[in-house]
């Protein structure tokens, strides 16, 4: 009681909790998280790594073009592409925390192993070479074309076959149980290099 005799007394206390209240509920909640820095680009963190939303509008727009091509409803697919960005972030990050490291040239000499390639016999010649230069030379053309929609889409896709390629070597790697980081190369290389043998 002697809170609503409170009240009473301060009708613009009142006023100001409730025109609060009613602004609280009005305002976009992106508003509140654009005015205390939160930034709305970035949909989430992996291991401090960030998933931003072009990350994810990209590995959404593969899965949907993956689907049409196999038939399959293009949509619902947004949950499998937040799993995807999940896993592809913790296989990049347990890619280089082993000190591997994806190069131009291991790129282009693992493409022909990677699903999208491998699958598709265009991309081989009569006696089964891989026509990695053929495919070397399309890129170049749509590099040098000016076409920045296509070139886009190799990109989205050129990262999705690194991040397959990574968690193919990470797991061929963890498989063998054999993992030899650079710093464990270049110890053995260095305790190689001291062994030594001498004849009297």
């Amino acid at each position: 009681m002697a809170i609503l005799g409170e009240i009473r007394k301060r009708p613009i206390l009142l006023m100001g909790i409730i025109a609060l209240a009613l602004l609280a509920f009005l305002v976009n909640p992106d508003t509140f998280d654009k005015l205390f820095g939160k930034d709305p680009n970035i949909l989430g963190k992996v291991n401090g790594d960030e998933i931003t939303r072009e990350e994810y509008s990209d590995q959404l727009f593969i899965l949907q073009q993956q689907a049409q091509q196999q038939g399959q409803p293009a949509t619902g697919l947004e949950e499998q592409a937040w799993q995807m960005m999940v896993q592809s972030k913790l296989i990049k990050q347990q890619f280089e925390k082993m000190g591997l490291e994806m190069t131009d040239d291991y790129f282009w000499s693992q493409l022909q192993f990677d699903p999208m390639f491998a699958q598709n016999p265009e991309n081989f010649d009569e006696k089964g070479n891989f026509r990695l230069q053929e495919i070397k030379k399309q890129v170049e053309t749509l590099q040098n074309s000016g076409d920045i929609q296509s070139l886009n889409q190799w990109n989205k896709m050129r990262k999705s076959i690194e991040y397959r390629m990574m968690a193919r070597e990470l797991i061929s790697n963890i498989n063998a149980g054999v993992t030899v980081g650079k710093k464990e190369v270049e110890e053995m290389i260095r305790q190689r290099d001291n062994l030594a043998d001498i004849d009297y």
